[in-house]
Parts: structure tokens; C-alpha cells; sequence
């Protein structure tokens, strides 16, 4: 029952909901295909799998597990996504310390996995949309 009741890292049972549902908001926000998901979870690894555009992923906070981004700085085109926790400040903190966008969208997106019958509780993410520079 861990799957659907571990409330302190949601993780597995919510990867590709939240992939899947980042990917629908970006496309619906930005018109085009999503390209960086960052997080400092391994919310980023899995929209990199689950998303059908299949993104790059980004871990905030090692630019060693992600050399495609510049050091720890967003990405210069294209745009960018962030999954972060809706109670992770940390995750939020540097999302807002790097998101330099004029418009910049955040949603929040509530899941609730289920397991052989069995709902778990809800979890809450914050999804921000970085769009491209022009």
C-alpha cells in the first residue's frame, strides 16, 4: 500500500499523471512541443519518459546530472517547464529566482493515485511555464 499512501515523497504512482498533464498545459499555453522540465525531484526524469514530447530534464541544483543546461541557470530558448511540490518552498524559492519571464504561467495540478481499486491521498504540484525569450 506504500505505492499509493507514501504522503512524505510522493513519487511513482504520480509520474506519468503529472507528466502527462504538464505536457497538455504547456502545449495549451505555449503552442508548441515542451523541450526542458526541471525539478529537483525526479518529477524532471519523468516527463522526459512519460511526456510525448519527451523533454530534457533538468535537476535543479547538480549541473553535473544535466550539462545540457547552462551551469544552474534556465535554458536560453524554447522555453521551460518546473515541477516542483506544492509544499517544496525550496523547489518554488529557485524556480522564482531563475523564472525571469514577463509571462510566466503557474498552475497547480492535484492527483490522486489509485491502486488495484484503492485511491490514495491527493497530492498538489505547482506547474510553472517558462516561455521561450523572443
Amino acid at each position: 500500500m506504500r505505492f499509493i499512501v507514501d504522503e512524505t515523497r510522493p513519487g511513482r504512482a504520480h509520474y506519468a499523471a503529472v507528466s502527462e498533464e504538464l505536457t497538455r498545459a504547456w502545449r495549451l499555453t505555449m503552442k508548441q512541443p515542451l523541450k526542458v522540465v526541471g525539478s529537483n525531484t525526479f518529477f524532471a526524469n519523468a516527463a522526459s519518459f512519460y511526456s510525448s514530447d519527451h523533454p530534457r530534464s533538468w535537476a535543479f541544483g547538480d549541473p553535473l546530472i544535466s550539462p545540457w543546461v547552462a551551469g544552474d541557470g534556465p535554458p536560453r530558448e524554447g522555453g521551460w517547464a518546473a515541477v516542483c511540490l506544492a509544499g517544496d518552498q525550496g523547489c518554488l524559492a529557485f524556480v522564482d529566482r531563475v523564472a525571469k519571464a514577463e509571462a510566466v504561467v503557474r498552475q497547480e495540478y492535484e492527483h490522486a493515485a489509485t491502486f488495484l481499486g484503492r485511491r490514495g491521498p491527493p497530492v498538489r504540484f505547482i506547474f510553472v511555464l517558462v516561455p521561450p525569450r523572443s
